[in-house]
């Protein structure tokens, strides 16, 4: 499949860009925020102090400071996106064992499984969670 502007590139820029198609974790923002701190503070550092007190300097590096803001943002949303919380894990590991109570693990096996499950999904994950699926009917 051809890249879509791979035509209106010269050499050098077409080889960059399909590097990046090419990249498994294109979505890692890290190197892009790294340039970006590293363009404030190298502008920054650039000024003397009556630079500081320019309203264009000021302007420029409040605007830098914003696209670092945005870019971390940005990062933050693509993680939460691919993340799921410990809350979310137990309520799945919670609901999996309600699912296979009784249909796939007989009740007799229940214990024995979760001791299983408990050790195979790593400590924490099923904290509080020991006996779901082993109540005993009331009678």
């Amino acid at each position: 499949m051809k890249a879509a502007y791979s035509g209106v590139l010269d050499k050098r820029m077409r080889m960059t860009y399909e590097d990046f198609l090419n990249d498994p974790d294109i979505l890692n923002l890290t190197p892009e925020l790294a340039l970006l701190k590293m363009m404030l503070v190298n502008f920054i550092q650039g000024c003397n102090q009556e630079a500081l007190q320019d309203t264009d300097v000021i302007r420029t590096a409040a605007g830098l400071l914003e696209t670092v803001g945005r870019m971390v943002e940005r990062m933050e949303r693509i993680q939460s996106n691919h993340t799921l919380t410990m809350a979310t894990m137990r309520l799945i590991m919670a609901r999996a064992i309600d699912v296979l109570k009784g249909k796939w693990v007989p009740e007799e096996d229940m214990q024995e499984f979760l001791a299983e499950w408990k050790m195979a999904s790593g400590p924490g994950l099923l904290d509080g969670h020991a006996t779901i699926g082993m109540e005993k009917d009331e009678e």
